[in-house]
């Protein structure tokens, strides 16, 4: 068998074993793919970039939920929450107007917000002509009347709003008013800068401006000193009401609030030394405001002692106490993180 596979072999010119094999194929060429490394450098700026948004983001904060117990208007104005206002206000005041009490009713309705660019919202409630505090001891020149305004606020950037409120049954008599206002907001941590400057145009056809200027510097965690400036001048009058405050706030319990104040307003033009609107008052008060036994029931508790200037009136001590039923949801969809509006 051996010799006969041989001579087959021989007899077909040896190709069964001398066959050439065949050619590889060439595998197809696969597209390099790039590895590209971020550079450390890259990533230190990120990483410092997002450590100062996240720091600056919580100081202001820090500042809002501490002025959230006290009612300030900016932190009311960016929120969307439905809020519903009703209680009682009692003064005890030996300067002539001896004890008087009120009612303290509002109502706040957030409209649907316009793609996270608008806080628009509808206000109902009391008016409050003032300087300093929410109400100052010149209880006669801080006259409260019911009143219905609109309200729209845009924040353009981190540090910068601007709005424009419709004002119905203002306290000084006038029908309505248009109230275009910009506010600016610097955080420097521990500093903190906020300006507010409005333009009141009302329907007597008289002009003013409204001036407000807040220096706050945190101390610690709990705790920050406000320098505050307030000026309120009508082209109509001769002079400017002006006051100067120095605030000191700290949050207290769970969502209570503590504010000791001393307050300085005067008249840059006392054209009548008999009314005491013109008179230069200093006072000190404390405010200690918060919820008390449930949390829609917020109470106030505010003496304080006047000195009136260059006036033949004595001082006087003054005590406002204050408790207050709150219904109050928040809606989604409003002005509620910087970060997601667009610029």
């Amino acid at each position: 068998m051996v010799a006969g596979l041989l001579a087959l072999s021989i007899g077909s010119g040896g190709d069964l074993f001398a066959a050439d094999p065949p050619e590889p194929v060439a595998p197809k060429e696969r597209p390099a793919v790039e590895w590209t490394l971020p550079r450390i450098e890259d990533l230190k700026v990120e990483r410092i970039d997002t450590a100062h948004e996240e720091q600056a983001r919580f100081f202001g904060e820090f500042f809002e939920k501490v002025d959230r117990v006290f009612g300030e208007e900016y932190v009311q104005d960016r929120e969307r929450k439905v809020e519903a206002r009703a209680g009682v206000e009692t003064t005890l005041n030996d300067e002539g107007t001896g004890t008087g009490t009120g009612l303290n009713l509002g109502l706040r309705v957030p409209l649907p917000a316009m793609k996270r660019r608008f806080n628009v919202f509808l206000d109902i409630g009391e008016d409050v002509n003032e300087l300093g505090a929410a109400s100052n001891p010149n209880f006669q020149d801080s006259e409260k009347k019911f009143s219905l305004a609109l309200g729209v606020l845009r924040r353009y950037r981190d540090n910068l709003e601007a709005g424009i409120k419709l004002r119905l049954l203002r306290s000084s008599g006038a029908v309505f008013s248009i109230d275009p206002f910009v506010r600016f907001e610097e955080r420097l941590d521990p500093m903190r800068y906020f300006f507010e400057q409005r333009v009141i145009w009302e329907s007597d056809n008289s002009w003013s401006t409204w001036s407000g200027l807040d220096v706050d510097r945190r101390i610690g965690s709990e705790l920050f000193l406000r320098l505050r400036t307030r000026v309120d001048y009508s082209f109509e009058d001769s002079g400017a009401k002006v006051a100067h405050g120095l605030i000191v706030r700290r949050g207290v319990f769970e969502a209570s609030g503590l504010s000791p104040e001393l307050w300085l307003e005067y008249n840059t033009a006392k054209d009548d030394p008999t009314t005491f609107a013109d008179d230069t008052i200093a006072y000190a008060q404390l405010r200690f405001r918060g919820r008390i036994w449930r949390n829609w029931l917020e109470y106030e508790l505010r003496p304080a002692y006047t000195i009136p200037i260059d006036s033949d009136r004595s001082p006087f001590f003054s005590f406002l106490v204050g408790l207050t039923v709150i219904w109050g949801s928040y809606l989604g969809g409003g002005i509620d993180d910087p970060g997601e509006v667009d610029r």
